[in-house]
């Protein structure tokens, strides 16, 4: 989801201050709470491992 954050919070990619300015900066897995800027999720797992969408009824 997208994700604003009000206090200083690092990247979990490339570990640089996810910036605290209006408007969503970036974005936050909803299961395991990984936080990193809308450029660099390309470039994290493609499956989350705390995922619950394998347990969802669809």
């Amino acid at each position: 989801s997208l994700y604003f954050s009000p206090s200083a919070t690092p990247c979990q990619v490339c570990q640089k201050t996810l910036g605290r300015r209006f408007g969503k900066q970036g974005y936050e897995c909803r299961d395991c709470g990984f936080k990193c800027h809308k450029p660099c999720h390309v470039k994290t797992d493609t499956v989350c491992p705390n995922s619950t969408v394998n347990n969802m009824d669809l």
